[in-house]
């Protein structure tokens, strides 16, 4: 008898233990710490993601400030680059050295070339492609779509 009643107590005692360690409350805690601890360290994330995107926007305006001041001694490209800003300062200062590169817009080459003495337009299902020739210059011929961005020359 006293065998059974000890059984009973160690059973009650084990399912109060079992309740006690699965209970609501305690998962809502748990949860609490945890949310808790991964908002910190997503803070703390931030945090260092934002002081080096200041330190890496600090050292490019450094960079672009002395790089700038190093393109107005180049009296050509910053004269291009008065002229058309839109185009930037690394085309203006390719341009200034003459440069062909393809992605280039039509009106860059005009720039260095004048107008074209041939201008081809063809139509074989993609949409129009041109054709844009100077005669006296090589390469002599450049190729592109309607936005006037050259894709290739020869």
């Amino acid at each position: 008898m006293l065998n059974i009643m000890k059984m009973k107590n160690l059973l009650s005692t084990l399912l109060i233990f079992l309740f006690s360690c699965n209970s609501p409350e305690k998962h809502t805690r748990e949860k609490q710490i945890q949310d808790s601890l991964y908002k910190v360290q997503k803070e703390k994330m931030f945090a260092a993601l934002e002081a080096r995107k200041k330190a890496q926007d600090s050292l490019f305006r450094k960079h672009d400030s002395i790089y700038f001041e190093k393109f107005k001694k180049n009296s050509k490209a910053y004269s291009i680059y008065k002229e058309h800003p839109e185009w930037g300062t690394q085309a203006c200062l390719r341009l200034s050295e003459k440069q062909i590169w393809i992605g280039m817009a039509l009106e860059m080459l005009k720039y260095l070339r004048g107008l074209p003495n041939h201008v081809n337009v063809s139509d074989y299902g993609h949409g129009e492609e041109y054709q844009w020739c100077w005669d006296n210059y090589t390469p002599s011929c450049f190729y592109g779509k309607s936005d006037g961005i050259i894709t290739s020359y020869n």
